[in-house]
């Protein structure tokens, strides 16, 4: 289970960082033809990979939380460590 938490958290990131150089891309095509469909769609684009990005980071200690139906004080030790070593793997 673990595994899978993981694996889902990290290919989230890749996708996030595929949409926001897709949206860069956008922009330019923006910046060259002024079309402004492409500029609402870079914006879409960076939002979406923000909000990708965060939930990516959150979910996995909220999933460890409740796979181990444990207390305040170790749940909040284990969201440190897990945001820790996520932030580490970046």
């Amino acid at each position: 289970m673990n595994s899978i938490i993981s694996f889902l958290s990290s290919a989230i990131l890749f996708v996030a960082l595929g949409m926001i150089l897709i949206g860069l891309l956008f922009r330019i095509f923006n910046k060259l033809i002024s079309h402004p469909a492409y500029s609402r769609w870079s914006n879409r684009l960076f939002l979406f990979s923000g909000i990708s990005i965060v939930l990516s980071i959150v979910v996995k200690p909220v999933l460890l939380y409740i796979r181990l139906g444990g207390g305040v004080k170790r749940s909040t030790l284990l969201v440190m460590l897990v945001i820790q070593e996520q932030i580490s793997n970046m």
